[in-house]
């Protein structure tokens, strides 16, 4: 009953891994500059120096983090560690930390 138990934790969170993965591809593709949280507004295109890097930026970052969640988790259901949360830790730290620098990307087109 455990071991089920187990895997349908995996699958579960394998799922939501597979989401984030799948928006960081999604924002690659985007024509408009994307936003980075639900809450924050969109980057106006006027301000964005390059719409197409901006993107992929902010894309990768969530490619990132889904890509580094899917393999720690198998890794950690087959050697039985629980690391996982330190693995998403990392990864969100990384993610806020390429989300600064894309911030360069941004610049007055008026100046």
């Amino acid at each position: 009953m455990l071991i089920f138990m187990k895997l349908c934790c995996l699958f579960v969170m394998e799922v939501f891994a597979a989401v984030i993965f799948l928006e960081g591809i999604l924002q690659w593709k985007q024509k408009e500059p994307v936003r980075f949280w639900s809450e924050e507004a969109a980057v106006e295109e006027s301000r964005v120096k390059n719409v197409e890097i901006y993107n992929r930026v902010h894309g990768s970052l969530w490619i990132i983090l889904g890509g580094v969640s899917m393999v720690s988790l198998i890794v950690n259901y087959l050697t039985g560690t629980a690391h996982t949360g330190f693995t998403v830790l990392c990864g969100i730290v990384v993610m806020f930390l390429v989300h600064q620098i894309s911030l360069l990307c941004m610049m007055e087109r008026s100046k």
